[in-house]
């Protein structure tokens, strides 16, 4: 074709030239701004309600405060779940709502509705409280201060006092938490005894020292013509001056210092967590995103942070960066990328098959723009450009060279479009592509979302390359002419993309006796690999690094924790080809992520082999896999309902003791701390009445003298730490140590506490769980060989068996919910093709005629989904989106054959695919960290395309005039036939 007939319609050649330029302008700056994340996010559509009580027990805790408010929420609309726990002085309720509610609108409800009843509790009970939560958070970066100069102990007073507070200010940040180290305070220590012979309390020691220490403004004053502030400053400067510290004694009008009553020093909080870095003991600051929190842009802030910061003697490192694996994915894809571009390029040169090299040249001036384009796009929105718009682009851009060719005239490389023809085919197509990305939505809304959101964008890529193919490749004709007006074209030779393929001997096609029982057979196999295999249609970040988890008891304490996490760790440091281990311990789990030196030792080989060295750490049950397959390791959370909070405990180790035993399960781990012995007291009250005093005066001094209160607040070296004040070790280290405590009432006389209380041992919950207004306590199943199918059928109907009566289990939440999302995927299929069906309908304004097409996708998507499921084992995200797409263009492509029965095409194209394979071969050949999403999308299209190829190569029919061989699509139409025909016979006969 001559470069003057292309160009004949292009007027403006300037003019378009200069509106592509303008949008490629725009989109170049927008793609600085637009921010880049892994995968797309949304809010966790959950509120927590916390209440205190102080003093309260746990059994009054949950009939006072958690079971009021359970039941005023629970007929507000939309709620999928409440759970909530009540503890000494506490509780707190959970309150998930459906996907896409407006979380500030039911805030609003619950606040209204929480409002109401709280009128109705004790004077004691706080203010309700009520936030967002997420349960899934976990750490996006960690940071570790190291110091020549400073030791742990300011090293975690620099992360508490200085670095968190400025971290907590980034934006997309949710919470700062920081472990390792010791916390400093200065701790008051009363003589109880001391203080009832100079006639105080713990709460006159209390007042006094927080009214001495404060500062305050005082007023002004003017001199000459100025004013000047008064500033009172009454803050401790130094422990001395606490130790000092003048005391009124009322009854013997006499003036003491508090360390003639107490005990005044520095101590250490007691550890409830610590941080490591490769054995050795660190401080280390873990940040934390929101719902919707960019880990690019919070690792890029905190980096600003730090340099900002400029600590003296204080060195921060990096021991974990989630952003590096986003930063890693999309290098890795867009090397993948270009190299497959480059080698599909050098493949037309060689092989000289495609007519005009323009038309690639084209194809690729048209990726660049769409891609800027789209970077526009999700500027002018605020959307975020994810790995869902990348696959979108790059799989655009390999459809688009099968689908050219049936959009130009005479169906080659290098004609022009057939706009008049194929407009109604290729708004087809799009409706398609729309159509079966639609239906996911109602499956699950985070998948659904993503599922849409991939249909949107490579329709729009479709799109953009239908109506600007033309524009472009006359404008890049018309360039080449101007600037190079010496230029020589290459020969090539002119090849139909869709040339006929060899011929096979004639025991390898398929007579049409046999063509019915082979399409039964591939559905039949086809169907049932759909209900068997393992769906998991959700996605992951993807990372090399290992995680590591220690879970122990619920009722070990943090030494014990730290112990054997230590030696965990020990082991792994033995291991060759690991550079790094950094830990997070608290009582009863501990978090470990370990960095890999590849070159010396495999991921899969490591996690092998550490199993096998901690396997025997009794009672820590310890696993590790890769960051991308954390989210699919099967723990299923199981619930035990009921009144009985004891029987409820039984059941519990009962069914973990069964649960242990099923084939498939590795551990099993309670969820809840057994019951506790306990030193009980209960309260007279008809003696404390008499006593002038109350319930929550007789807890708070209790709790101050045992526990210690924090009464203040003291700047050492402009660092702030916590003023505690409670009584010596030899008034609270036993239960008979109680019999020295007295109370001071009103009227200043002293009630010993035995008298106002009795004793008695007992085992009593630490806290009481409840699950939709009923007790519930449960345990995790942890396995990695079982899918989500066999768990629920297995384990609910082994566990099921004779369980008491209005005593019974439910799956956790997350469970029901895959396990449902398993069950609708079926009718969402269904639902899918006849969409499908509809389409075709309107296009053919005919019932009948879809029927062939949607009978010659069904064994190419049957056939494609029993090798990409055997490939890879499962059902994945990816792998559902490219089967919706091969059934998409199976169908496109038929509208062609139908419409043109000279075109007798395999389906795909010989050509077609194989630049399909070439553009997909560095991407499949090398996945690298993050490439496992867009590799499984690009194989599971090319063994589509195969399937489609495959059915020319095995079957052929001898037509009524010539011997032709049929695409599938045509072979289809034979076999439906026989019932069209009837159709129109009956039609005649009436």
């Amino acid at each position: 074709m001559q470069p003057e007939s292309r160009n004949r319609n292009l007027k403006r050649p300037l003019t378009v030239a200069m509106f592509f330029a303008g949008l490629l302008l725009f989109g170049v700056l927008s793609f600085f701004q637009v921010p880049l994340t892994l995968f797309p996010t949304s809010d966790y559509p959950g509120l927590t309600i916390s209440v205190e009580y102080p003093g309260a027990d746990v059994g009054t805790v949950e009939e006072t405060l958690t079971i009021p408010i359970e039941e005023i929420i629970s007929s507000v609309g939309g709620i999928e779940e409440i759970r909530s726990s009540a503890e000494r002085g506490r509780s707190e309720i959970n309150v998930e709502f459906q996907k896409g509610s407006d979380l500030d609108l039911k805030g609003l409800e619950i606040r209204e509705r929480v409002d109401l009843v709280s009128g109705r509790f004790p004077r004691e009970v706080h203010k309700p409280m009520i936030y967002h939560y997420d349960p899934d958070q976990k750490p996006v970066l960690i940071l570790s201060l190291e110091s020549d100069k400073f030791d742990f102990t300011t090293l975690r007073s620099i992360a508490d006092n200085e670095l968190k507070r400025y971290l907590e200010n980034i934006e997309g940040v949710s919470k700062i938490a920081a472990s390792g180290g010791k916390l400093r305070e200065i701790l008051i220590g009363c003589d109880m005894q001391k203080l009832r012979a100079y006639g105080l309390d713990l709460h006159e020691i209390q007042k006094v020292l927080q009214a001495n220490n404060r500062s305050a403004s005082i007023g002004s004053v003017r001199s000459e013509g100025n004013r000047f502030n008064m500033f009172l400053s009454g803050k401790y400067r130094n422990l001395r001056e606490i130790q000092k510290q003048p005391i009124l004694s009322k009854e013997s009008g006499k003036t003491f210092f508090l360390e003639e009553v107490a005990d005044i020093s520095y101590s250490f909080r007691d550890e409830s967590s610590s941080a490591r870095i490769n054995g050795k003991d660190t401080v280390s600051v873990y940040v934390y995103k929101s719902s919707v929190g960019n880990p690019l842009q919070i690792s890029s802030d905190v980096d600003k942070t730090l340099a900002e910061l400029k600590l003296p003697h204080v060195k921060f490192n990096i021991a974990y960066d989630q952003s590096d694996t986003v930063r890693k994915t999309y290098r890795n894809t867009a090397i993948s990328v270009v190299f497959g571009m480059i080698a599909l390029g050098i493949s037309l040169l060689v092989r000289k098959k495609y007519g005009n090299f323009e038309v690639f040249s084209t194809l690729l001036v048209q990726f660049i723009v769409i891609f800027f384009l789209f970077q526009f796009l999700l500027f002018v929105f605020k959307a975020n450009y994810d790995i869902i718009v990348l696959c979108a682009e790059t799989i655009g851009f390999a459809l688009w060279i099968v689908l050219y060719p049936f959009l130009s005239k005479g169906g080659k490389y290098g004609e022009e479009f057939d706009f008049e023809h194929t407009a109604g085919e290729f708004l087809s197509l799009v409706i398609i592509v729309l159509s079966l990305c639609f239906p996911l939505y109602y499956l699950d809304r985070d998948t659904g979302e993503s599922t849409l959101r991939f249909g949107t964008f490579l329709s729009l890529y479709l799109s953009l390359c239908y109506f600007s193919f033309g524009p472009l490749h006359s404008i890049l004709d018309l360039a080449r002419r101007r600037f190079q007006r010496n230029y020589t074209m290459i020969p090539m030779e002119e090849s139909d993309s869709y040339t006929s393929l060899p011929d096979f001997p004639s025991r390898f096609h398929l007579s049409r006796r046999r063509l019915i029982p082979v399409f039964l057979v591939i559905v039949i196999l086809g169907i049932w690999r759909f209900v068997s295999v393992e769906k998991e249609l959700f996605y992951s970040v993807e990372n090399r690094k290992i995680l590591g988890f220690v879970e122990l008891p619920a009722d070990f304490n943090f030494p014990q924790t730290d112990a054997i996490t230590k030696e965990v760790e020990n082991k792994i440091l033995q291991f060759p080809g690991v550079t790094e281990v950094a830990s997070r311990i608290e009582p009863g789990h501990s978090f470990l992520v370990i960095t890999l030196d590849e070159g010396k030792i495999k991921s899969d080989e490591f996690i092998n082999g550490i199993k096998k060295e901690v396997g025997g750490l009794k009672p820590a049950f310890c696993y590790f896999s890769r960051e991308s397959e954390s989210s699919k390791f099967k723990e299923v959370k199981i619930d035990i309902l009921g009144d009985n909070y004891n029987r409820l405990n039984d059941l519990a180790q009962d069914l973990a003791g069964k649960a242990s035993s099923i084939s498939g399960v590795e551990d099993v781990i309670l969820n809840y701390k057994a019951p506790r012995d306990e030193l009980e007291l209960s309260l007279n009250h008809q003696k404390i009445s008499n006593s002038t005093l109350s319930n929550s005066e007789v807890a708070g001094f209790l709790k101050t003298a045992i526990q210690g209160s924090v009464i203040s607040k003291f700047l050492d070296d402009n660092r702030e730490l916590d003023i505690r004040l409670r009584a010596l070790k030899e008034f609270r280290n036993s239960p008979q140590s109680l019999e020295k405590l007295v109370v001071k009432n009103q009227m200043g006389k002293y009630i010993p506490v035995p008298e106002l209380s009795s004793k008695k041992e007992s085992r009593t919950p630490t806290k009481i769980f409840r699950k939709n207004k009923k007790r519930t306590l449960s345990f995790s199943i942890l396995s990695s060989g079982l899918s989500f199918s066999e768990i629920k059928n297995s384990v609910l109907k082994e566990l099921g068996k004779d369980l008491p009566e209005n005593y019974f289990i439910e799956l956790g939440r997350n469970m029901e919910r895959i396990v449902e999302t398993e069950r609708r995927l079926y009718g969402v299929l269904g639902f899918s093709f006849l969409l499908i069906f509809m389409i075709l309908a309107s296009y053919f304004e005919s019932f009948f005629k879809p029927l062939p097409i949607l009978l010659a996708s069904l064994p190419i998507f049957f056939a494609t989904l029993i090798l990409a499921s055997f490939v890879f084992g499962s059902l994945s995200l990816p792998v559902y989106l490219a089967l919706l797409l091969t059934v998409a263009v199976v169908c496109f492509q038929s509208l062609f054959l139908v419409r043109n029965p000279k075109l007798k095409s395999a389906g795909w194209g010989r050509e077609s695919f194989l630049a399909v394979s070439i553009f997909f071969l560095p991407q499949i050949l090398f996945p690298r960290e993050g490439g496992k999403f867009l590799m499984e999308f690009e194989v599971t299209i090319l063994v589509g395309m195969a399937c489609s190829m495959l059915g020319l190569y095995f079957v052929r029919f001898q037509s009524s005039t010539s011997n032709e061989k049929l695409s599938v699509s045509e072979i289809v139409s034979v076999v439906s036939e026989p019932i069209l025909s009837k159709r129109k016979t009956k039609k005649k006969t009436k």
